[in-house]
């Protein structure tokens, strides 16, 4: 007992911060619940942890957990362990029904505890241990035949480590003294547990994969942390697969090349159209992961041509543009093979999910409204009647533009700064002020000139207008 508690106190502890409290406080509850009806109400507990494991909002398993419930205050550390508690509830239905039952209750069970152990759970071993002996046994009882006892200890043997077509070979070349009906059940029963392989394995990429939600998301992931968290079973191990199995590996390859700097954007919309075709009509995970990523993509890609427009040149800029519009409409063909491809599931389709790429393309810089009319009001202070008032109302007004300024174009905030400096300075000259002193009041206008460099012409203004802006250099 003394090792047992030190396997679980050297557990890792993961903090749940308070954004995602409600799915952790709710499994966590469940767990508790389960553990309390394990003797009693066996099938009941199975419901309860089915539902735990099954919710993609809960990532983190075999861990010891603390949750915070609010800012700075958090639960006491639960110990939680599902896939160890689920093998125990299986262990606990073994007890009871037909051979046939047991077994499939026992192999339940050495699966629980297997991916346990892999989870790093130190204390699911010795239960692994004891739940395969007892699979053997029965195994071995049924039987009653030396022969068949070891046949079937080679062949789990096989199939603990992932080897199905192995397994089966093993069956065909060993297992002739069988009858039919027992071989055909040895082999039957081989290619049942290469598909619960092969879907546990693709129910696993997906609670991963749903965790993947940005672009900056996929960038984060360590190369070690994306293999094991997406790691997939040989597909020439196994002697039945299955299309979601099928459709993760596609997905990987997609991520993969992605991570490496390709940008494969119709990979990933064929990887949503084509995962239709693995839920029925309603709510579809493994559509939302992949969709929500390729809109990130999406969203990225628009926004960062955005922000490279920002300090370009007209023409350039205008490329940028183009470039940002075509994967806009890229998006909304994809948003349109997706309702063709749905049109017999209108549950989906009413719950797909409004995407706006507005936003992002408005973040492309524009031109100043009235920027045009900056010379001729400028020019028109000198023949005001008060030119002072007139500069000092112009410089005013362009300040007020400034506002705007990141939204703004090069040529615009260039042409901006420039007028705006041009009329204090005159403003300034007019009253009696030196360039120094109106340089002084300009101090907030220098980190935009260094940023767009205005005032290139300053010079035909006279000698103390380009003193002001040397001085805003």
């Amino acid at each position: 007992m003394k090792a047992l508690a030190l396997l679980i106190a050297l557990q890792s502890t993961e903090t749940i911060p308070r954004a995602h409290k409600d799915a952790y406080v709710k499994a966590v509850d469940a767990g508790k619940k389960a553990a309390e009806l394990i003797e009693s109400e066996p099938a009941q507990a199975l419901q309860l942890m089915d539902s735990v494991l099954e919710d993609p909002k809960v990532k983190k398993r075999e861990c010891r957990l603390r949750i915070e419930l609010t800012p700075g205050t958090y639960s006491p550390l639960y110990d939680f362990f599902p896939f160890q508690l689920r093998g125990r509830v299986h262990l606990k239905l073994s007890e009871k029904g037909d051979r046939a039952a047991q077994a499939r209750h026992l192999q339940n069970a050495v699966d629980d505890f297997d991916q346990s152990v892999k989870l790093g759970l130190e204390s699911s071993r010795p239960l692994l241990e004891a739940a395969r002996q007892r699979l053997e046994a029965l195994r071995a009882e049924s039987s009653g035949d030396e022969r068949e006892v070891k046949l079937r200890r080679d062949w789990q043997a096989h199939l603990d480590a992932g080897r199905f077509v192995d397994a089966k070979k093993h069956v065909q070349a060993e297992g002739g003294f069988l009858s039919a009906e027992r071989r055909k059940t040895l082999l039957d029963e081989t290619d049942r547990l290469s598909r619960e392989t092969a879907e546990r394995a693709a129910a696993r990429f997906l609670l991963n994969l749903t965790g993947v939600r940005t672009v900056e998301d996929a960038a984060a992931l360590e190369p070690e942390d994306f293999e094991r968290s997406f790691s997939l079973p040989d597909p020439a191990a196994l002697t039945a697969s299955s299309p979601r199995l099928e459709w993760c590996a596609r997905v990987r390859e997609t991520l993969r090349e992605f991570r490496d700097g390709l940008l494969k954007l119709d990979a990933l919309f064929r990887a949503a159209v084509d995962s239709l075709a693995l839920a029925k009509d309603g709510e579809n995970r493994w559509f939302q992961a992949v969709e929500g990523l390729a809109f990130d993509v999406v969203r990225a890609h628009i926004a960062g041509r955005a922000a490279a427009a920002r300090d370009a040149a007209e023409d350039e800029r205008r490329r940028l543009a183009t470039d940002a519009d075509a994967s806009a409409q890229q998006w909304r063909s994809f948003e349109r093979r997706v309702r063709a491809a749905a049109a017999d599931k209108p549950e989906f389709v009413k719950k797909l999910p409004a995407r706006d790429l507005a936003k992002p393309l408005a973040q492309f810089p524009r031109d100043a409204e009235g920027v045009a009319e900056f010379p001729r009001k400028f020019r028109a202070c000198f023949d005001a009647d008060d030119p002072a008032a007139a500069f000092e109302g112009l410089a005013e007004e362009l300040a007020r533009a400034e506002k705007e300024w990141d939204r703004l174009t090069i040529e615009s905030r260039r042409a901006l700064l420039t007028f705006r400096i041009l009329a204090a300075a005159h403003h300034g000259l007019l009253l009696g002020r030196t360039p120094e002193e109106i340089a002084a009041g300009l101090d907030d206008s220098r980190p935009g000139l260094k940023q767009v460099g205005a005032g290139a012409e300053a010079g035909r203004f006279g000698p103390k207008v380009a003193d002001v802006f040397a001085r805003l250099k």
